[in-house]
């Protein structure tokens, strides 16, 4: 256009292309603005004005563009040097000023990371409601601390489709899982095999359970069906039983309750049954307090007390970490045991435990090591109920001892656990427990092995298998131990 004389065309058709083409230069050039400023600030400290310089300057060092501070350092580093050279050191000083106020100044994530080491809740709590640019990940980790296990899961499930970062990715598969053991949603079926000496059990039951999603309760809904047989005890009228039950959960990891209520029936008897429990834990997670109460429950002990009798019972536990892997439970119980249909007195206990030991974690695996003791008296009743009298040799001695002790070694072993309300880890999932205990007044040495596996089949579900085998001797000075238990679990989660 210039060539053919056309001035005014060729000056229209340059500006167009300088308008079009210069967002397109600045979009592709925006990652390199910072290295752009270096140079363009290089040539003006070499070949502009003293004027030029002064204005660059302020330029620069005005530019509010928000940038990391490890991109903005040349910028005060150019100007303390050009301001030094021209003997403005005033200037120059008032800048040092700068950046060292702004090296004191501690940002949010790192006075959160504080709070939440020193386990000043007040702070963590006024950074979360007012804090801006903290990353997800803190934000779980400080909600967890504070208790907030609802809100925690719902920004983790939320992370997890769309995380912004590996960090928060990575924080947040770790809180959902955990998180999840205590909000589970899950529905199996189970069968249970159990043999001693004198007595078969056979136990089939289905299972369903769902943790409201915004909410902190949940429901669930059990089934039983028990077979029992023997050659040696006379269960006319006690072979079937069956029952259903409800459970309202409520709370979570902090504090929680979960109530239980049901409805049990056998061939000639039936009767209904509650139990419940309330925890409560301190806001580091290194001890909690589990209280719980029993309505018409099974007693554990001889076989005569698993078929013809109820229990009622209270019972308290402390669970508390005392150093870095040591912890320490105690516990106590009252229990009142009668006839399952005519309620007479059979004894009234008092149960005392304690165990100390040492806990950790290798990579997946956690495992313990402990001592353990154990101690029951009973104010049992003068004879023993006709109701009990199953076979010729049952007598109150047989049924359940004055007084008995253990004291004995634990250690266990796991990957993931079996059977949990969520699993911990990846398929396949494992566990080793192993007690040897010494009891009176059988005074035998007894051993007591549980193990169990668990896969994976069909993504979101776990088929376990469980096998045990007690052959400690605690309840009873007369009867025969050894029991011996097979067990198979599926358990779907969603």
């Amino acid at each position: 256009l210039e060539l053919a004389g056309s001035m005014e065309d060729a000056s229209t058709v340059r500006a167009y292309a300088v308008n079009t083409l210069r967002p397109l230069l600045a979009e592709g050039s925006r990652n390199d603005q910072d290295l752009l400023l270096q140079q363009y600030s290089a040539l003006v400290s070499r070949y502009s004005t003293t004027q030029d310089k002064l204005e660059w300057t302020q330029a620069v060092l005005g530019d509010n563009t928000p940038a990391q501070p490890r991109s903005r350092f040349w910028r005060e580093d150019m100007a303390i040097t050009w301001l030094m050279s021209t003997q403005r050191h005033e200037y120059a000083r008032l800048v040092m000023t700068q950046m060292h106020r702004d090296r004191l100044q501690q940002p949010e994530w790192q006075s959160l990371a504080i709070a939440m080491q020193t386990e000043d809740l007040q702070v963590v709590s006024q950074i979360l409601q007012t804090g801006s640019g903290i990353a997800v990940g803190d934000q779980i980790l400080a909600m967890r601390q504070l208790g907030m296990e609802r809100e925690a899961h719902t920004l983790s499930a939320k992370t997890l489709s769309n995380p912004a970062s590996v960090f928060d990715k990575n924080i947040a598969e770790q809180s959902y899982g955990l998180i999840r053991a205590n909000r589970p949603s899950h529905t199996g079926g189970r069968f249970n095999a159990i043999s001693t000496k004198r007595l078969g059990i056979n136990e089939r039951g289905l299972s369903f359970r769902h943790t409201m999603y915004n909410r902190n309760i949940g429901y669930g809904l059990e089934a039983k069906q028990r077979s029992y047989s023997s050659d040696y005890l006379n269960l006319a009228g006690n072979q079937e039983e069956s029952e259903i039950a409800m459970s309202l959960y409520l709370g979570d990891q902090q504090h929680g309750a979960r109530l239980t209520a049901g409805f049990k029936s056998g061939e000639e008897n039936s009767l209904t049954f509650a139990d419940g429990e309330y925890h409560v834990r301190n806001a580091r997670g290194t001890a909690t307090i589990t209280a719980d109460l029993a309505y018409n429950e099974t007693p554990n002990g001889a076989e005569e007390l698993q078929i013809a009798a109820k229990q009622n019972r209270a019972g308290v536990t402390l669970d508390m970490a005392v150093g870095a892997r040591e912890y320490v439970q105690v516990g106590a119980d009252v229990n009142d045991i009668t006839s399952k249909v005519e309620n007479e007195r059979i004894a009234r206990g008092v149960q005392s435990r304690a165990e100390f030991g040492y806990r950790g974690a290798y990579g997946a695996h956690n495992w313990s090591t402990s001592i353990q003791a154990q101690n029951t008296v009973y104010d049992r009743a003068d004879s023993l109920p006709d109701a009990l009298q199953l076979s010729a040799q049952t007598n109150m001695d047989s049924v359940i001892a004055k007084q008995s002790a253990r004291l004995g070694v634990g250690f266990s072993v796991e990957r993931g656990g079996v059977g949990l309300d969520f699993p911990r880890s990846g398929s396949p999932r494992y566990f080793l427990n192993a007690t040897v205990a010494h009891a009176w007044p059988a005074k035998n040495i007894g051993v007591q092995v549980n193990a169990g596996a668990g896969v994976r089949v069909l993504g979101g579900d776990e088929l376990g298998f469980s096998l045990s085998h007690d052959s400690q001797a605690v309840t009873s000075s007369q009867a025969e131990p050894g029991t011996t238990a097979f067990g198979v679990n599926y358990r779907y989660h969603f």
